[in-house]
């Protein structure tokens, strides 16, 4: 294989992810002799603060997966530009996004839809009506919705009453955000002693946390 078919190739297989053994080849091939891939320099287009306006819109359209995820990381995106990755980008793309803080409610909600990524989950500026959806459609995403800080008090209520897992009740007992009314009811309701005995002493914790607060 020269390496002018390697790039053909590589130009044929445009989602570099890379996704076969042919692809591998191609590639290793291709850097051996010193020929560089055009992706590499979509991808770097991709990660540079100061790509033009103008490119990061022709980004947009990439074919590779892996440019487009790295594309959803740009500070120079703009709200619809982030809409539009959020409503067609795969897992890697939306796993991105999901980390950013600036994200406006319709990105989230196209996010949240269909398969929320696990970053969307623990991202502390997702509300709570999100949190909620989350919970309902996607209960795999539990462990998620726990390691977001600012996990909704409501949240934390319903796992704590629709789960028996005494991981992730011990998780909920820890959180900033749990409600003493919930702590109160894993005191009482938990499946297995040592959990009841663990919210106890967290209840009494911050109740006497708050006691010596107000006292002051």
């Amino acid at each position: 294989m020269t390496p002018e078919h390697a790039r053909e190739i590589l130009e044929v297989l445009q989602d570099y992810s890379p996704v076969s053994e042919e692809t591998y080849r191609a590639l290793e091939l291709l850097e051996a002799e010193g020929v560089r891939p055009y992706f590499r320099d979509r991808l770097e287009e991709a990660r540079e603060p100061l790509t033009p306006p103008e490119r990061l819109e022709a980004l947009l359209y990439d074919p590779s997966e892996q440019v487009r995820s790295e594309l959803a990381r740009h500070p120079g995106l703009q709200g619809e530009q982030i809409l539009f990755l959020a409503e067609t980008g795969g897992a890697a793309v939306r796993e991105a996004l999901g980390k950013r803080y600036t994200l406006s409610l319709r990105a989230m909600e196209a996010l949240a839809a269909d398969d929320p990524p696990a970053s969307l989950c623990r991202n502390p500026t997702l509300p709570e009506y999100l949190q909620l959806e989350i919970l309902e459609s996607h209960p795999e995403r539990t462990a998620d919705l726990l390691r977001n800080p600012n996990a909704s008090p409501q949240v934390l209520e319903q796992i704590a009453r629709s789960n028996q897992d005494e991981e992730i009740l011990e998780t909920v007992l820890y959180h900033d955000k749990t409600r003493l009314s919930t702590l109160a009811y894993i005191a009482e309701e938990a499946p297995d002693s040592l959990t009841r005995n663990r919210a106890r002493e967290v209840l009494e914790d911050r109740l006497q946390r708050l006691e010596h607060s107000l006292e002051r």
